[in-house]
């Protein structure tokens, strides 16, 4: 896990952390649905996804991004998340 932790720049103790939560059976899988809760001006969206590489706040922010961006598109909305996330 030293190894990963240096070539993927995740802390040591955070791959502990996320491997001691699989072997209890905490960790999501990858396909598991993320719930997100998105609101527009009709009222809350409820949204389920599947997502092994980002945060439910990350798809949350990215739809409300496009939903409030329409014509922003799926390229410029990543690279704006992208820049939130930094």
């Amino acid at each position: 896990m030293k190894r990963v932790a240096q070539e993927t720049g995740i802390g040591f103790s955070t791959l502990s952390r996320w491997a001691r939560e699989e072997r209890q059976g905490k960790a999501a899988g990858a396909r598991a649905p993320l719930r997100v809760a998105v609101s527009s001006r009709a009222g809350a969206v409820g949204v389920a996804l599947r997502s092994s590489s980002f945060t439910p706040a990350a798809i949350e922010y990215g739809i409300s991004l496009l939903m409030r961006n329409p014509r922003l598109g799926i390229r410029d909305s990543y690279l704006e998340l992208s820049n939130k996330a930094a």
